[in-house]
């Protein structure tokens, strides 16, 4: 069993509880944590005012890394699309923080270094922003307000929350498909690999608006016993499946990550 806590919407904390059962996945249940009022208050949250509102659009940002291509770093470049309905912009650049300054005028990170280092990247990165979504609006929950004139309110907005994981869902595969076939060339390959995503709002009056929520997931594994005969058994009917599958279908059968094999050095 895992338990995974999400502080935010780009990064988490895995706690393993126990290693020794695993095999088959079942789906896990998420729930998002709520706290008390003297809680929020210790974290810098208040309660919204009675006459108080914000109206807002959210929109995603996903954080893809370009291995095996190289880019100047002087370079920004902004790329507009239109996809399944769904108008998207592309950001490429050696730096995260200079990518997501041109997708929303706000930095992705306050330490590129040290993130780059927590998430094993080194750029250059594409940055795909999805959105914005239709407004919005809260008039009850907690929220807190930072010295650099950006708002942070905590699972406020479950609704707009919901609507940029369909954006992504219908918007996002097309989009790294076709970037992935025109950075590929013959004899040169480049995985783009994902490394984050987070969204962000911008309310009616222009303030940058951040949705939190902190969440509890489990993932929990069951185990058969294997004889020695079945075991047996089983490596012999591997060997006679295996010189009939598809050489190129195999790959997306599970237990098989296709780009970690490259990340390794192996070409299949």
């Amino acid at each position: 069993m895992y338990i995974v806590l999400w502080p935010g919407l780009a990064s988490h904390r895995r706690c393993r509880l126990n290693s020794n059962v695993r095999r088959r996945k079942h789906t896990p249940p998420h729930m998002a944590i709520t706290f008390s009022d003297e809680v929020m208050q210790a974290m810098g949250f208040r309660k919204f005012s009675e006459d108080e509102a914000i109206t807002a659009t959210f929109s995603s940002v996903t954080v893809y890394e370009a291995r095996g291509v190289m880019l100047p770093t002087d370079v920004v470049e902004i790329s507009d699309g239109n996809v399944a309905g769904l108008d998207y912009t592309i950001a490429a650049a050696v730096s995260v923080n200079d990518s997501c300054n041109a997708l929303v005028a706000d930095k992705f990170t306050d330490d590129e270094a040290e993130w780059k280092k927590e998430n094993k990247c080194q750029g250059p990165f594409f940055l795909i922003r999805l959105g914005p979504t239709q407004e919005h609006t809260c008039t009850s929950g907690s929220i807190q307000y930072a010295e650099d004139g950006t708002a942070t309110t905590y699972d406020c907005f479950p609704a707009a929350r919901m609507e940029v994981e369909q954006l992504e869902s219908r918007a996002l595969a097309p989009i790294v498909s076709g970037l992935s076939c025109v950075l590929n060339e013959d004899s040169r390959y480049v995985n783009l690999r994902k490394v984050t995503r987070a969204s962000a709002g911008r309310t009616s009056k222009g303030l940058i608006l951040h949705d939190i929520r902190m969440q509890f997931r489990a993932e929990m594994y069951s185990s058969y016993n294997l004889a020695k005969p079945q075991l047996i058994e089983k490596l012999v009917d591997a060997k006679r499946l295996t010189s009939t599958l598809n050489h190129k279908a195999a790959r997306f059968f599970p237990g098989f990550n296709w780009s970690s094999q490259h990340r390794d050095g192996i070409r299949v």
